[in-house]
């Protein structure tokens, strides 16, 4: 479990609203957690300057599942922007953190300026703090000239009728809930400054989709 020191860090800047947004893959980062836990950040920008920072965290107690999930998920990202064969040749990773500079080194700046489209998802699971966030599943982005189109699903539409109805609950503002606050209502409430923004952790719905 995951302190809420190491959670604030992952919605340090404000809230977006869920929903698909074009942009670029801004930054790929290794960073540290101020409980010193080795994280990598990809860190998107849509059009309106927002900044989404998408963390992948160290997968422990050797879950198999939640590593095989993990490295597909990020192989999706990295497939959109490198050849497979970089991607599947990881000669010397024997451990998350030659994993973390293995993505970063493999990338290089070949995403720099790419234009992408990418997707954020309610987060529901504690209903006392709604957030937003990247999907866990595989397929929540893709380059802006692909035949892929991004959208919610219907059960993603569902959960974000319900994160409204939460998140004017928390503002208290609860006869405008089928309404989205603004940017600076959420990042207020939160206890953060309206600046680019983070995401959180939940439960996805599952979507099928190999690099």
């Amino acid at each position: 479990m995951y302190g809420q020191q190491d959670l604030d860090l992952q919605e340090r800047n404000g809230l977006y609203e869920p929903g698909v947004f074009n942009g670029v893959l801004h930054s790929v980062e290794e960073r540290d957690t101020t409980t010193q836990k080795p994280i990598l950040v990809f860190s998107m920008k849509a059009e309106d300057g927002r900044i989404f920072d998408h963390t992948e965290w160290p997968v422990e107690n050797g879950d198999t599942k939640k590593l095989k999930n993990q490295m597909e998920r990020i192989g999706i990202i990295m497939s959109r922007f490198v050849d497979k064969s970089k991607i599947t040749n990881m000669t010397g990773v024997s451990d998350w953190l030659s994993y973390r500079r293995f993505v970063i080194n493999t990338l290089g700046n070949s995403y720099k300026n790419v234009p992408i489209t990418f997707k954020l998802v309610p987060n529901n699971y504690d209903e006392d703090n709604p957030r937003v966030q990247f999907p866990l599943y595989k397929g929540g982005l893709v380059l802006q000239n692909s035949e892929r189109e991004l959208k919610l699903s219907k059960n993603e539409e569902e959960e974000v009728v319900k994160y409204k109805k939460l998140l004017a609950k928390k503002l208290g503002n609860e006869e405008n809930a089928g309404s989205m606050p603004s940017v600076t209502e959420q990042a207020t409430a939160a206890g953060y400054e309206a600046t680019p923004n983070n995401g959180a952790e939940a439960q996805p719905e599952e979507e099928s989709e190999l690099y």
